[in-house]
């Protein structure tokens, strides 16, 4: 459950508080404030491509132990 807290943070974070507190849109960010963008854009990534490979790996494993069984 903390991991899709986390993820929710992470794009609530990136796609809604950021432009907002900065008055303007992501990708103006990050080209303005390198710094803050080397940070966005990696947890932004993560954050969207991440829980379908960690959701798959836990259905395979939930599988695997009740086939052991």
């Amino acid at each position: 459950m903390l991991r899709v807290a986390l993820d929710g943070f992470a794009l609530w974070l990136c796609l809604i508080y950021a432009p907002a507190r900065f008055d303007t849109h992501l990708f103006v960010i990050v080209r303005q404030f390198p710094d803050v963008g080397v940070f966005l854009v990696p947890v932004l990534a993560l954050a969207i491509l991440w829980p379908v490979p960690r959701t798959v790996w836990l259905i395979l494993t939930m599988r695997a132990s009740r086939s052991a069984l």
